[in-house]
C-alpha cells in the first residue's frame, strides 16, 4: 500500500513466515482469496484506456508465487464514478502479460491491502485446549494455581482444592480455553521488553505445558496510554 515498504512472506514447513526480520504472519485467508477471488466484470471497449491507466500505477500490488512461478494482482484506486463507483481496476499479471482490466468490489479488494502490522501472526500460542496438559498462574504475592489432567483425555483440574471449598468447573475450563486462544491485539516490533513493563517479578505469569514443550505468558502491569 502506499507508503508501506514492499515485504514478502514465506512459508517454511507449516507456518508464513517474514522473509525478512523475525515474526510470523497470518495470510492463510489472503492466500485463499488470491485463489478464488472473482471479477464483478471486465472492461467495456470504452473503459480499457481508463483502465488500463489506473492499473499502471496500482494503488497496491499483491504477489503470489509457486513452483511454477509468480502471480501478481495489481489494483488501481477506488472510484466514484457513477458507472464504477465503489469498484477498483484490477489486472493479473502472468510473467510480463496482463490479463484484460476488470473490476474489483472496494470490499473484496480491501482484503488484500494489508500492512506488515496487519498480517502478523496475532494468536500467542499454537495448539487447541486438548493439547495442554498443565497451567500454572502466578500471581504476585500468592500461593500459584495449577491446573492438570488427572488422567489421559480428561479435562483439566485444579490440583489442589482448599479444603471446604467447591471448584467452579466452568472457570477452569474458561482459563483453558481463553489460553487456547488469545490473541494479540497489536504487535510492537520496535518496543522493548524492559521499556513497557515486562521481566518483574509483580508481574501476572501463566505457564503451562503441552506436546510442543513448556510455554509462558508474562502480563504487564503497564498500560498503553493509547490503548486502555
Amino acid at each position: 500500500p502506499e507508503g508501506e515498504k514492499v515485504f514478502d512472506v514465506k512459508k517454511v514447513e507449516t507456518a508464513w513466515r517474514y522473509a525478512k526480520g523475525k515474526g510470523r504472519a497470518d495470510v492463510e485467508s489472503l492466500v485463499k482469496g488470491l485463489t478464488t477471488i472473482k471479477a464483478s466484470r471486465f472492461a467495456r471497449p470504452g473503459e480499457l484506456e481508463a483502465a488500463r491507466a489506473a492499473v499502471a500505477s496500482p494503488d497496491f500490488v499483491a504477489t503470489l508465487t509457486t513452483s511454477s512461478g509468480s502471480l501478481d494482482l495489481r489494483v488501481g484506486p477506488k472510484m466514484d464514478g457513477e458507472a464504477t463507483k465503489g469498484q477498483r481496476w484490477a489486472v493479473t499479471r502472468l510473467g510480463k502479460e496482463d490479463s484484460d482490466p476488470f473490476l474489483l468490489q472496494d470490499h473484496m479488494a480491501k482484503r488484500f491491502r494489508k500492512t506488515r502490522a496487519e498480517i502478523a501472526y496475532k494468536k500467542l500460542f499454537d495448539g487447541k485446549v486438548d493439547a495442554i496438559e498443565t497451567i500454572t498462574v502466578q500471581v504476585p504475592g500468592q500461593t500459584p494455581v495449577k491446573l492438570s489432567r488427572p488422567s489421559a483425555g480428561a479435562p483439566l483440574a485444579l490440583e489442589q482444592v482448599p479444603e471446604g471449598k467447591k471448584v467452579k468447573e466452568a472457570l477452569v475450563k474458561a482459563i483453558g480455553s481463553a489460553l487456547a486462544s488469545a490473541r494479540a491485539k497489536v504487535i510492537h516490533p520496535k518496543k522493548k521488553a524492559k521499556d513497557v513493563g515486562l521481566g518483574l517479578d509483580t508481574n501476572l505469569l501463566v505457564t503451562f505445558t503441552g506436546a510442543t514443550g513448556t510455554q509462558s505468558l508474562e502480563v504487564s502491569e503497564q498500560k498503553d496510554g493509547n490503548d486502555p
